[in-house]
């Protein structure tokens, strides 16, 4: 028999590999990642400070938010997840009228890789990458952010955080929130005490209100 590699065996050595590859990257993929797939939460949002109390005549801002997270596409590196808001409550009225409009176009995309660690706080981490009890706790000069990941999925499902402004605003933020449904992660958390989070979900939203406060400010 003939000791020489034939390009027929070169071919066949090839196909092989490229099929390993192919299964190591459908194996290294979530069974939930799946187009469609979407989790509920409903934050609670309170901001006061000198700059509330000038602009509005109030000494505090509070508003419930209904989101819904989807995913809308996933690839071998991670997904894309497109936040909506279905629902907003608000008092006083001035804050709700705003809440209302900003509420009725907000669409917030992002990427999220499978493998993402803890050194940010995010709707997702990769449950490999979790520390122990799954929290993950982040400390900054003016605030803190304390948040709880689903060990099986690494989607969150509780934090809490508070965050104050250093400059002449004197903006206090607080954020609760809470998985109420999914259909994915662990079944809802329907039962589960408001909780809190500083992420992308809630960020966008609070930065939008604070800008719009100072553009009342400066009217």
């Amino acid at each position: 028999m003939s000791k020489n590699i034939t390009s027929r065996t070169i071919l066949a050595i090839v196909l092989v590999a490229l099929l390993c590859l192919s299964i190591v990257s459908l194996a290294a993929r979530p069974e939930w990642a799946v187009e469609g797939n979407w989790v509920r939460y409903q934050a609670t949002i309170s901001i006061q400070g000198e700059a509330v109390n000038r602009s509005l005549g109030v000494p505090m801002i509070s508003a419930k938010v209904s989101l819904k997270v989807e995913i809308v596409e996933v690839d071998d590196r991670g997904f894309r997840v497109k936040t909506t808001i279905e629902g907003v409550e608000a008092e006083p009225q001035q804050a709700a009228q705003l809440l209302s409009t900003m509420a009725s176009s907000f669409v917030e995309v992002g990427y999220i890789e499978f493998d993402k660690g803890p050194e940010e706080v995010s709707i997702y981490i990769d449950p490999a990458k979790l520390p122990e009890g799954a929290v993950v706790e982040k400390k900054e000069e003016n605030g803190y952010v304390k948040a709880t990941y689903d060990t099986s999925t690494g989607w969150l499902k509780r934090a809490e955080a508070k965050i104050e402004s250093s400059d002449a605003a004197g903006v206090s933020l607080d954020f609760k929130i809470m998985l109420q449904d999914s259909n994915f992660v662990g079944g809802g958390f329907g039962d589960i005490a408001p909780i809190i989070v500083v992420a992308g979900i809630v960020g966008v939203l609070v930065v939008a209100i604070i800008l719009s406060i100072r553009r009342i400010m400066q009217s």
